[in-house]
């Protein structure tokens, strides 16, 4: 998986490259041994909706659903393979505001290199682990099982969907 962001943030570097501006325990659950965050979230659906948004090209709920971690890490691999030309915040910024569509940019190369479709309709989804602060959802795709987390961030759960690929 990691060789699938690195090939995004290079086809992102090369599509920013033609559009950019310049600079500018609870008690455990059952036998299970997870810990319940929040007893009314769904975490497997949640982590399902967020593929799923990516698919359907909602991207700015896919950014906004994203913790801060996964956002920077975007940003900062993406200014790195602008070899100066521009800044992590300047990455950032674009991301953030989608500016000169950046930010979709940079998903629609992403869905061409990772098989996102192949994860949401035949990955086995399990909750492998929950706290009041941070949940861990096992995505088993081909029998290779790999851990994805989701974070509160301002009383807010968010996906941490690019810091995870890098695990």
């Amino acid at each position: 998986m990691k060789r699938i962001f690195t090939v995004a943030a290079v086809i992102f570097v090369l599509a920013i490259s033609f559009v950019a501006v310049p600079a500018r325990r609870s008690p455990s659950a059952g036998d299970s041994g997870v810990l319940l965050a929040q007893e009314d979230v769904d975490f497997i659906a949640m982590y399902k909706q967020y593929l799923k948004n990516m698919l359907d090209r909602k991207y700015a709920e896919v950014w906004n659903s994203m913790t801060w971690g996964s956002r920077h890490l975007i940003a900062r691999v993406v200014a790195e393979k602008t070899k100066g030309k521009a800044t992590e915040q300047q990455v950032l910024n674009m991301l953030n505001t989608d500016e000169n569509q950046v930010r979709s940019a940079y998903f629609n190369e992403f869905l061409k290199e990772a098989d996102i479709k192949k994860i949401y309709e035949t990955g086995i989804f399990a909750l492998k682990y929950a706290s009041a602060d941070m949940v861990i959802v096992t995505i088993t795709l081909d029998q290779d099982p790999k851990d994805f987390k989701i974070l509160k961030e301002n009383g807010v759960f968010k996906i941490d969907f690019f810091n995870s690929l890098l695990e």
